[in-house]
């Protein structure tokens, strides 16, 4: 990409008679450059002095710092660091507001502008006008500046005039002209420093160099969302890309597209991204950079850094323990395993002592813990930046981070970022210098604090890895000044930000600022510097596609005004509806990565049947063929392969914790009441309710519960127990006389080569027969699912084939809704149950088991045999639909839909 102007011959005639030029971002300056030497290795030169083009930003600090001036140059970090402590020791401020960071991000912005402008003067002249807030920036100005004062420091803010009024006093060493390229417009103190240039001989060039080419053809486009928009601008640039094609995608508010187009590009451009080992590169730039905290390397310094000796959330540890940058090979695995122990044991926080212990004093990793709880045993309660520092630095080492881990160049530049944060964070010090005290007094930080701060700063920090030079750019509106493209693409061009809202600084008069043409300001400024923009952008490229999305978050949108003449508006192209081509690509593995082989292949068989030597191995009980009628996958991938989803723990009792309470709860309750006479007898003489609650006491005291539980949440649990059996004592003094023949029954039974263990909750003996009972303490399938081929739950009908019953049913204990839910051979057998025929079967009881059977036989047949296919039973529907409730679809591959069902389920399976 090349500037539009001067020449590029008289452009190297000025730089090599020792000329600067002066660009206004850094972007326009590596490009400036990269068109520089290309130029000249052209023309033949094998060598050349590096040429002095630069941004504002770094030619002012090197005129400084050439002047020999002293004062040290202040970075953001600790103007930020300064203002902050300025604010929170202001007693006129409440302390809600005292500790609020943004208000000195404010304070530094409404510096910056008063310098560029000229606007202290505002801050005077309004006196007892101002807003609360410019009255309170006044009262911070003054103890800001005494206190930069006080240690020599010399704020950025300033240093435009500082530099100009250098160059008036012939203080500073100049090259023989300047050229200034990209400024669509100068500052105030922009303007001194050219007039200061021009008074001291130096041949200047602040023009801006309009270009001179026509405006590029452009064509409008609107799209539903922001999706169909970029995906299609993805396209679009794949069809237009060729070698040495420069194509542009600009994107006013490229901040809230940036995560939309590298999803989408990437899947369009490089799709090779999706493969673990995926090395080169993209093949476009997106020139805005993100916080430094998100670079998952840092993410993980960061991580571990903020676990301290006691108690810490799971997630929080997990982050810690499970990231790459921490544990690799075998250590990563006995991580894991830990984690998932702690997970499944409804563990939301554990501590770096108990972690050692899991893994075993013998452990390189539990060594590793045990130096890590030392440093943080023996650290001081509070310290400055400084040693904090330090200490972080060597914690980190002792864990071995980053240890064994090949860096890619990506990475490695991130953990070079990261020194050069730990080096500003220790430099705030130098803020505890300044003489303006903590508001309370403190003296230094807690570890917490010190963890705090340092994510703030790596959260402020931006972070753009270097990379190659890309022929695809993806800039925002101000980074495109002065490159131009042979396809250029302008995205999002809506209404809302094209112009963009004014946001005046809060801490300066409003009038002021409007006066002065302060950016954001007024909506009259903002409409002048989109008109500026796109008058300069509109000649970047021959043609132009613009596009804005018709709909943002169910918002009807408009185009930009710029762009809503119906006579540049067109229809979206008409192009591939699908990536098929790139995406089969990504099998070819050598056509994207420096590989010499492709990716393994291996055969699809079509099934796999079980083993005799697998056999002996699967565990599962009835839920085996729940999973296989749900999918067929599931269950392979679940008993077979023994894959499943990372638990969730929650606070409080687990829903296992709770269906383990009311089994046993049952089970006791049922052991000592032994048929409806003794049940009768309890109610009718008053003593039913003690009965229950010494049951509650008895049970609570045999089940294990998850660690870590209240003893008022246990007491809550206690009553809701008690409370759950006199509400189903209810439902079997509705019943006819019985008796219980079995408690938790154990059944061995072989279906189809399938070995299954059963457990029946209950078997009651009833006049002339038996019955099933099994208790649930969640949702329960409606009697529907009783007759389906494939069933969402076939636990009654491999109950069935343990004998001969006259009723099956499932037992609906659940506040408020306490129910029998089954199928039974006669009416009256158990309350509500009917028999088949009446509404959803028009056979007998024996043709109802006989399906039964071989329902129950094909779904063993099916899985003994290999049956794996992705086959989500169709017939349920919603929340019942086997996707909805599944942890496995990462491996399916099947979207997901819909969410998990919060309600109590009974968790409690089969042997």
């Amino acid at each position: 990409m090349n500037m539009k102007s001067p020449a590029p011959d008289e452009l190297i005639a000025r730089l090599k008679g020792g000329g600067a030029v002066v660009t206004v971002n850094r972007r326009l300056a590596r490009s400036l450059h990269s068109s520089y030497d290309a130029r000249l290795r052209a023309s033949g030169a094998l060598a050349w002095p590096t040429p002095a083009i630069m941004p504002l930003s770094a030619w002012l600090e090197s005129l400084w710092a050439g002047a020999w001036q002293g004062g040290s140059l202040m970075d953001s970090a600790r103007s930020l660091a300064l203002w902050e402590r300025i604010i929170a020791s202001d007693k006129a401020l409440p302390d809600v507001l005292a500790g609020n960071r943004s208000l000195a991000r404010f304070a530094a912005d409404a510096y910056s502008i008063i310098h560029e402008y000229g606007l202290r003067a505002s801050l005077v002249q309004s006196g007892p006008f101002l807003t609360e807030e410019a009255t309170a920036f006044r009262r911070w100005l003054g103890s800001y500046e005494d206190a930069v004062a006080r240690v020599n420091w010399v704020d950025p803010a300033s240093l435009s005039a500082r530099v100009a009024a250098l160059i008036e006093s012939g203080k500073c060493v100049l090259p023989h002209s300047v050229i200034f390229a990209g400024f669509d417009e100068f500052t105030p103190a922009q303007r001194r420093l050219v007039e200061a240039l021009r008074s001291s001989g130096i041949d200047v060039d602040a023009g801006g160099y309009a270009a001179s080419a026509p405006a590029g053809a452009v064509t409008v486009r609107p799209y539903v969302d922001e999706r169909e928009e970029v995906e299609q601008a993805g396209r679009w640039i794949r069809r237009m890309a060729r070698p040495g094609a420069r194509i542009g995608l600009i994107c006013p508010e490229l901040g809230v597209y940036r995560d939309l187009i590298k999803r989408e590009f990437d899947a369009e451009l490089y799709p090779a991204s999706v493969l673990p080992d995926a090395g080169g590169e993209p093949g476009y730039n997106i020139s805005l950079g993100l916080p430094l905290s998100s670079e998952p390397l840092v993410r993980s310094g960061l991580d571990i850094l903020a676990i301290g000796p006691g108690a810490a959330s799971l997630d929080a540890l997990s982050a810690a323990f499970m990231s790459p940058y921490f544990a690799t090979g075998a250590g990563h695995t006995l991580i894991a395993g830990v984690d998932a122990v702690l997970r499944r044991d409804n563990r939301t926080s554990a501590s770096l002592a108990e972690y050692r212990r899991r893994l075993g004093s013998d452990t390189g990793l539990a060594s590793r813990l045990g130096r890590w709880l030392d440093r943080l045993n023996n650290a001081p309660r509070k310290a400055g930046y400084a040693w904090w520092t330090g200490a972080f630095d060597a914690l980190l080492g002792d864990m071995g981070w980053l240890c064994d881990v090949k860096l890619s160049s990506n990475e490695y530049q991130a953990l070079s970022a990261w020194h050069r944060l730990l080096y500003t964070f220790a430099s705030l010090d130098g803020v505890g210098q300044s003489g303006v005290p903590d508001k309370g007094g403190r003296g230094g930080l807690t570890a917490q604090e010190a963890v705090a701060r340092l994510a703030a700063l790596a959260s402020e920090t931006i972070h753009q890895p270097e990379t190659p030079q890309a022929d695809i750019e993806v800039l925002g509106l101000l980074e495109a000044t002065g490159l131009e493209f042979d396809a250029l693409w302008l995205m999002g061009c809506h209404e809302g930000a094209l112009p963009a809202s004014p946001s005046p600084n809060p801490f300066i008069p409003l009038e002021a600022q409007r006066a002065a043409g302060v950016p954001h300001s007024s909506h009259e400024r903002e409409l002048a510097f989109a008109a500026r923009a796109l008058n300069r952008v509109l000649r970047a490229a021959p043609s132009i596609v613009v596009s804005y999305p018709r709909r943002i978050d169910e918002r009807e949108m408009r185009p930009s005004p710029f762009f809503a003449t119906d006579a540049a508006l067109a229809a979206p192209f008409d192009m591939v509806k699908s990536s098929a081509r790139l995406r089969d690509a990504v099998f070819q593995r050598a056509d994207f990565l420096d590989h010499d082989h492709d990716l393994e292949k291996v055969p699809d068989e079509p099934a796999i049947p079980v083993t005799e030597a697998e056999r002996p191995y699967i565990k599962g009980g009835t839920a085996i063929l729940k999973d296989q009628s749900l999918c067929p996958f599931k269950a392979f991938a679940t008993y077979r392969l023994r894959a499943c989803g990372i638990a969730v723990p929650e606070p409080g009792l687990s829903p296992r914790d709770k269906g383990s309470l009311l089994h046993a709860a049952m089970r006791g309750f049922w052991d000592k009441v032994v048929d409806s006479e003794r049940l009768r007898e309890l109610s009718a003489g008053g003593s039913l309710p003690g009965f229950a609650a010494s049951m509650t006491e008895e049970i609570f005291a045999e089940v294990r519960l998850s660690s870590g539980i209240s003893p008022r949440l246990i007491e809550l649990e206690k009553e809701r127990i008690r409370a759950l059996l006199l509400d189903w004592a209810d439902k079997e003094l509705a019943r006819g006389a019985f008796k219980v023949k079995a408690v938790e029954l154990k059944t061995e039974l072989n279906i189809a080569g399938l070995p299954i263990t059963c457990r029946l909750d209950r078997v009651d003996e009833i006049s002339g027969g038996e019955v099933i009972i099994d208790y649930k303490t969640g949702a329960v399938k409606s009697p529907a699912d009783f007759f389906r081929k494939r069933p969402a739950d076939p636990q009654l009908q491999v109950y069935s084939l343990t004998g001969a019953y006259d009723a099956v049913s499932f037992a609906k204990v659940v506040p408020g809704d306490c129910r029998f839910v089954g199928v039974s051979k006669a009416e009256e057998t158990l309350p509500g149950v009917r028999p088949p025929g009446v509404r959803y079967w028009e056979g007998d009881w024996a043709a109802l088991m006989e399906f039964w059977k071989a329902t129950v036989e094909g779904l063993a047949a099916a899985f003994m045999a290999g049956e794996a296919s992705v086959d989500p039973n169709p017939e349920l529907k919603g929340m019942e639909a086997p996707c909805a409730h599944c942890d496995l679809t990462v491996l399916c591959r099947i979207t997901e839909t819909g969410n998990v069902n919060m309600a109590e389920e009974d968790t409690r399976t089969d042997d």
